[in-house]
């Protein structure tokens, strides 16, 4: 048809047009302004070494501050300690239950967003941090996440069950795991952080109060070990996934831990 070309030209410039502000917006973006990364850990060992080790790699990391909030009772301050050349700014700190320890290293943060990064997630794609960072803030969204998938191929049927239970709740109920959970400082804490009564699943008790309009899972990928499935069964993870969202509007349910830290 005649005007079917005029039509294309305007489709390609805008497309190019996108492609270079999102190409200026990564080059002149510096992560230290804008994001904290909190990561709880316990007895994590060469785990966490692995997963800085990681961090380190990603575009901008430069003096981004990374604060662990830690309650090892085994040698996994050896890890931590002898990481003095990461490009990021580690600051360890004492934590806690996952809920208390997240609330502690947000108290550090001084930046517009904070990443909460559980300590055996793998970021392998060098430019994660970035990419999610500008979809935030086009998108002026105030809470984002990803996909995870098993580091070992294992167990990934159940990371994509997961991620149709994610996509079906979202209109009514955000469900955003704290591996990855990318959120807007202020927002956090207008929530008042996480639920400290908590032992389990308060990333969901955090989640579920952000408009489902405002949260968005990219579809990007993090890895993370199958170590909880191995430890748990799939049965009891699978249960207590599927109990946590049946169970939303009941806080008491969460305040018993199910056994999850046994």
């Amino acid at each position: 048809m005649p005007g079917s070309i005029p039509g294309r030209r305007t489709i390609v410039k805008l497309v190019l047009i996108l492609a270079t502000i999102t190409v200026a917006i990564y080059s002149h973006m510096r992560l230290s302004d804008q994001l904290t990364i909190v990561i709880p850990c316990k007895n994590e060992g060469d785990i966490i070494d692995l997963t800085l080790t990681l961090l380190n790699h990603q575009s901008s990391i430069n003096n981004v501050k990374v604060v662990v909030a830690d309650s090892s009772t085994d040698d996994t301050n050896y890890f931590l300690d002898r990481r003095n050349l990461d490009l990021f700014n580690l600051q360890i700190i004492k934590g806690g239950l996952p809920s208390v320890a997240r609330n502690l290293g947000a108290e550090l943060a001084h930046t517009p967003y904070i990443l909460f990064l559980d300590a055996d997630i793998f970021l392998l794609d060098t430019e994660l941090l970035l990419k999610c960072l500008t979809e935030i803030k086009t998108h002026k969204l105030d809470l984002l996440t990803c996909k995870l998938r098993s580091s070992t191929g294992e167990y990934n049927y159940v990371f994509r069950a997961f991620d149709a239970l994610q996509a079906l709740s979202k209109p009514i109920s955000p469900f955003c795991v704290g591996g990855f959970m990318l959120i807007r400082t202020s927002v956090f804490n207008s929530l008042g952080g996480f639920d400290e009564q908590a032992t389990v699943a308060e990333d969901y008790l955090l989640s579920k109060q952000i408009k489902p309009c405002k949260f968005k899972i990219l579809p990007l990928h993090a890895f993370t070990t199958p170590r909880r499935f191995k430890n748990k069964g799939l049965w009891y993870m699978t249960k207590l996934l599927v109990s946590s969202f049946l169970h939303m509007n009941n806080k008491q349910y969460f305040q018993n831990d199910k056994g999850y830290w046994k």
